[in-house]
């Protein structure tokens, strides 16, 4: 079908048909806009969200960042008291976050709690 014949068909304009194929493009387009394009071509409009990977492995990436990122922050603070972790034994603590994690998936995608701002002192006068 040409964009004449579209354009005829959803009763627009070749211009206005030629700023939703432009819109389309940059993907600005309106569902509603295009689940009417669909229409008038005979066609259904599918919309949908597909995982760029198997959810499993999404899964065990999410846990295992945020277990890490657990992880590290209180290595770091025992590092600073002079209260260092083996590596070995971090690499435990970390899989055993991540399977804790798996196991309550609903937190896998909760906030990172924010990092404390620094204090600044200001200057006696």
């Amino acid at each position: 079908m040409t964009m004449p014949q579209l354009a005829r068909r959803l009763r627009i304009t070749r211009q206005s048909m030629a700023d939703l194929e432009r819109r389309e493009v940059k993907g600005s387009a309106t569902l509603a806009a295009l689940r009417k394009a669909a229409d008038a071509m005979h066609c259904d409009l599918v919309y949908a969200i597909v995982p760029r990977q198997e959810l499993s492995a999404l899964l065990e990436g999410q846990a295992r960042r945020r277990a890490s990122s657990q992880i590290e922050r209180v290595a770091h603070t025992m590092h600073l008291e002079a209260q260092d972790v083996e590596a070995e034994e971090t690499q435990r603590l970390v899989d055993d976050s991540a399977a804790n994690l798996r196991e309550s998936p609903r937190k896998l995608w909760d906030q990172e709690e924010p990092k404390p701002r620094r204090r600044r002192d200001t200057p006696r006068r």
